[in-house]
């Protein structure tokens, strides 16, 4: 064989055991050599990687094998015999050695390749491959791109020294299990983290696809980590779904805003134990007609149901698009005890819509910092059914932001409640409404079914009250004009003109009937009024609630009282013009210091006897026995048994 033709390259005493140490060095004829350490057994490597060149395996009848980057390349050379079939059978020998060494070192290395392993699923390749490592060596195991079609399967459990090289989604995602702390240069692609999912490193052509495949792979619970996405716009073309059968969160970067594919497309559906953190969604990209969030699912106290700090952006205020639906069809699809918080919504039709229907109910929720601007109906509370189980009630809505913004349709409503079901004691405080426009409503209380509900806020008078229930209680601290000094209350009735205040209601049945104000006495059964009588005019007066009459009025500086009439069932008991000076206080009421007072004066019960106008020396008599009886003066003089003319 010619010297300058090698087949082979060897480093030092690599090559062999037992060869002197020192430079390098080719080997120009194997059978001179094989001759020379024929009992030297060959457990070296072959420059390039360990692999088995070509040539050998052509020489042997292997399947060539392709190196991988950076390996040398070696190819098929002919041998030329020498010392006829000894030779022959002398360079097979040495060769078979040569191959054994090879395989004995390429093993050693433990970089093992997926696909060249048994399994109809990538998962029972991924354990083939592990159960070949050799230990105590680290081992790479090489997911290759081509299994990306193939079933995943169940993935088994990473062994202690392997770290997995996942080619399938085009780049190379590292998983490596290590015990000890590792320093990583550059940026780290991986599907799982410390049992935390990145969503862009799932398959798939949009958005949706990514994060159902994420939720799919932690189907005990876990984190679905989608900040990965950064900024910038992703589509959702199908409804992403988690949370349904155990606590799933999902996790987002609010500069990635997520579109929807079509104008009909529904985009989020989280389940009873669903959490999600930063979404943000865009849909000005096209006439948005659906719900983004819709909450159809069975929600219980046992469930951890959470969204946060979630922004939707819209336009065009289109029929049909929401931003959070709570649908209640039964009582085994309806919402209880959800938690929303930090809710923005903004040009869409409607902002949050709880619909209860059948015997559907969503009750106990709480809502809480809520921001909405440029909606038709902000919070809509609404049922559509009669009867024992159809109910929105006992929600919470707190901190609540309304803007009305010059590109509202018409009439739009802050609060908007109705139904032919029952819509009560929902409470909505720190309420501002801003800006409302003629024709709208700050609070649109819409049919007899909406009943025992609280609303405190900056109404500014925008108030429509069409239910015949009387228990909605409506704190306005915008009526008439918010002083620095005081709190006005307004009244839910608030333009049909029948209203009844503010009602203090308890367990007595029959007191939600009454009217006005009902509050205990103090233990010495007393019910006080304190006035600082340092003020200017430290007076009460109540006035006609229809005609604004004064009809009684307490001075407490002065200590006098004054009244338009006193009267009962009976009558009037002090004339409207009774006047001048009421009398000593005694055991007897003196009315007047006129004793010749006109007209009918009654006790409550009794006529109290009247006179006509007497003159002086004249006998009294009784001029008439009534009722009422009149005493006069006798113009005659009295007879023998008392008579004269009276007059």
């Amino acid at each position: 064989m010619p010297q300058n033709n090698p087949l082979v390259t060897y480093s030092g005493s690599n090559i062999a055991t037992g060869l002197a140490s020192g430079g390098d060095g080719q080997i120009a004829d194997l059978a001179a050599y094989s001759a020379a350490r024929q009992r030297t057994p060959i457990s070296g490597q072959f420059a390039g990687g360990g692999r088995v060149p070509v040539w050998l395996k052509s020489l042997l009848g292997l399947p060539a094998y392709t190196q991988n980057s950076g390996a040398a390349s070696y190819a098929a050379q002919p041998l030329t015999a020498q010392g006829g079939s000894t030779m022959k059978a002398r360079t097979i020998i040495i060769l078979g050695a040569l191959l054994l060494g090879a395989l004995a070192f390429g093993q050693s290395d433990n970089t093992l390749h997926v696909k060249e392993f048994p399994g109809a699923t990538v998962g029972a390749k991924i354990a083939a491959a592990q159960a070949a490592c050799t230990a105590p060596g680290p081992c790479i195991i090489v997911i290759d791109a081509s299994l990306a079609a193939m079933a995943s399967g169940t993935l088994p459990a990473q062994c202690a020294s392997c770290t997995w090289m996942d080619y399938r989604t085009g780049s190379a995602s590292v998983n490596k299990s290590t015990t000890s702390p590792q320093t990583m240069a550059g940026a780290l692609n991986t599907t799982a983290l410390n049992n935390v999912y990145k969503v862009e490193q799932f398959a798939g052509a949009t958005a949706d696809v990514k994060l159902n495949a994420c939720f799919a792979a932690i189907p005990a619970g876990g984190t679905c980590d989608a900040r990965g996405f950064g900024p910038g716009n992703q589509t959702i073309a199908a409804p992403v779904a988690w949370g349904n059968s155990s606590t799933q969160t999902l996790f987002a970067d609010p500069a990635t805003r997520f579109q929807p594919a079509t104008a009909t497309t529904q985009m989020f559906n989280p389940g009873p134990n669903a959490k999600g953190f930063g979404i943000t969604v865009d849909t000005t990209n096209t006439t948005y007609t659906a719900a983004v969030f819709l909450v159809n699912s069975n929600v219980r106290d046992s469930n951890e149901f959470l969204l946060q700090n979630i922004a939707v952006w819209g336009s065009g205020q289109a029929s049909g698009s929401v931003c959070l639906e709570l649908s209640a069809s039964d009582m085994n699809h309806s919402q209880v005890f959800m938690h929303v918080r930090g809710f923005r919504c903004n040009y869409l039709h409607t902002g949050i819509l709880a619909t209860a229907t059948t015997t559907g109910f969503i009750n106990g929720n709480n809502f809480s910092d809520l921001v909405f601007d440029g909606l038709i109906n902000g919070l809509e509370l609404t049922t559509s059914a009669s009867g024992s189980g159809n109910y929105v009630s006992g929600n919470s809505f707190s901190n609540y932001q309304w803007q009305t913004n010059s590109g509202a349709g018409s009439n739009p409503n802050a609060v908007y409640m109705h139904g032919t079901g029952e819509e009560w004691n929902n409470h909505i405080t720190g309420f501002s409404c801003w800006d409302m426009i003629t024709g709208g409503a700050c609070l649109n209380y819409a049919d007899s079914t909406v009943n025992q509900n609280y609303t405190e806020g900056f109404l500014n008078a925008f108030v429509t009250d069409s239910s015949t229930n009387t228990a909605n209680v409506t704190i306005d601290n915008a009526k008439g004009g918010f002083t620095s000094y005081g709190v006005q209350l307004g009244y839910s009735n608030y333009d049909g003109g029948n209203g009844n205040g503010v009602q203090i209601l308890s367990g007595v049945a029959a007191l939600p009937l009454r009217r006005g104000i009902t509050l205990p006495s103090d233990p010495d059964g007393h019910f006080n009024f304190y006035v600082n009588s340092n003020q200017n005019s430290p007076v009460f007066q109540f006035l006609d609630g229809f005609t604004g009459n004064l009809g009684l009025m307490i001075d407490a500086k002065n200590k006098l009282i004054q009244a338009s009439q006193y009267s009962n069932s009976n009558g009037i008991v002090i004339p409207s013009a009774a006047t001048g000076y009421t009398g000593t206080p005694s055991s007897k009421m003196v009315l007047s210091d006129n004793p010749f007072v006109t007209g009918t004066i009654t006790d409550g019960v009794n006529t109290v006897p009247t006179v006509g106008a007497p003159t002086a020396g004249q006998a009294a008599c009784i001029k008439s026995v009534g009722p009422p009886v009149v005493v006069g003066y006798c113009s005659t003089a009295p007879t023998a048994g008392g008579a004269c003319t009276c007059n």
